[in-house]
């Protein structure tokens, strides 16, 4: 593996989320959603570097007709930002009519993180799953790598509140 700088950890972060992207698709497309993939372009700020980091990254918009109304259901994932407070990375999730929201993020829980190298540490976010929270960063049980629990994600984000 090449020595880590920010740029090439963008670029692993970026094929891990379209990777990422790609099996939440193919799940829900088994279960009759629709599929679109486009891009979108996020600036970010890492600590020390002194200047923004411009990159395009995937994103993923899905859609279906309602089971119980002629309306339009859709669930759109969105990544913010690798460089986040308390985790390696960022999806916005927004669910239309309902206007829900969540975030996944990938979260380390490793006892000494602090002794690793750059490079020792990106092989261990590669690892680690992404996980579903509320905007107040309650955990939501959802196994995101499960497709019958991301399925159940996907109708409970487009559901309606009442």
């Amino acid at each position: 593996m090449p020595t880590i700088t920010a740029i090439t950890t963008i670029d692993l972060y970026r094929d891990q989320v379209a990777r990422f992207l790609a099996d939440i698709q193919r799940t829900a497309e088994a279960d009759g959603w629709s599929g679109r993939q486009s891009t979108m372009e996020v600036t970010e700020s890492p600590v020390g570097l002194g200047a923004p980091i411009v990159y395009s990254a995937p994103v993923l918009a899905l859609s279906r007709t309602a089971r119980k109304a002629d309306a339009v259901e859709r669930v759109v994932f969105e990544p913010h930002h690798r460089f986040t407070i308390g985790s390696a990375g960022r999806i916005d999730v927004t669910s239309f009519p309902a206007m829900r929201e969540a975030m996944l993020l990938r979260r380390l829980h490793h006892p000494d993180l602090t002794s690793m190298t750059a490079d020792e540490l990106e092989e261990l976010i590669a690892e680690e799953p992404w996980k579903a929270y509320s905007q107040e960063l309650l955990p939501l049980s959802v196994d995101l790598a499960d497709p019958d629990s991301l399925l159940a994600f996907l109708d409970d984000l487009v559901a309606p509140a009442w």
